[in-house]
C-alpha cells in the first residue's frame, strides 16, 4: 500500500484494520496517513507498530497518537523516536508516559525534550532517568526541575550533575 492508498482510507478503514496490516504498512507509506487516521488508531494498532514505521511518523502524525494510546508504546518504539519527535510530544503525551518509556528516551533525544515537558515530569518519571540521560540534559532543563524533582534525585543521579547543570 502506497502513502497515497494509506492517505485514502477513512478512519472507519484505519481502525478495522488487524493488526498485522498495520505493522505490514510500508515505512514510506505511513507518513501518508493523516492526523485523524492517526488518531483513529487503537492502544492495540499503535502497539504493533514497527520502530521503522515510528521514526518515520511526521511530528505531527506523532502528536497525534492519543494520549490513552501513547501508554501503549513499547521501549522499543519510544527509543525509536527521533529528535524531533521528542521535541514536539505534547504535554498530555509525556505525563502519561510511564517511568519506563521516561527511561527509554535516548541520550540523544531527551535535550531536545522541551522545558515546559521537563517540569512537566513527575517526581517518579525524573527519578527513573537514568546516569546517562541526566547528563545529556540541558543546563536549562535541568534548571527547570521543580524543587520536589531534584530532590527525588537519586545519589548516582545527582553525581552525574554537571557543573554547568547545577
Amino acid at each position: 500500500m502506497g502513502s497515497a492508498q494509506v492517505a485514502a482510507l477513512s478512519t472507519d478503514q484505519v481502525k478495522a484494520l488487524r493488526n498485522a496490516q498495520v505493522a505490514s504498512i510500508n515505512t514510506r507509506a505511513i507518513t501518508g496517513l493523516t492526523t485523524d487516521q492517526v488518531a483513529s488508531l487503537s492502544a492495540s494498532q499503535v502497539s504493533v507498530l514497527t520502530t521503522g514505521q515510528i521514526s518515520a511518523l511526521t511530528t505531527t502524525e506523532l502528536v497525534a497518537i492519543e494520549d490513552q494510546d501513547i501508554v501503549g508504546l513499547t521501549l522499543q518504539q519510544v527509543r525509536a523516536f527521533t529528535t524531533g519527535q521528542v521535541a514536539a510530544l505534547t504535554t498530555s503525551q509525556i505525563t502519561n508516559f510511564s517511568n519506563k518509556q521516561i527511561a527509554a528516551i535516548t541520550t540523544q533525544d531527551l535535550p531536545s525534550l522541551s522545558t515546559t515537558n521537563v517540569v512537566l515530569l513527575s517526581t517518579s518519571q525524573v527519578q527513573s532517568l537514568t546516569r546517562l540521560q541526566i547528563v545529556s540534559l540541558s543546563t536549562d532543563q535541568v534548571q527547570k526541575m521543580e524543587g520536589e524533582d531534584i530532590a527525588v534525585l537519586l545519589a548516582a543521579q545527582i553525581a552525574a550533575l554537571t557543573t554547568s547543570q547545577v
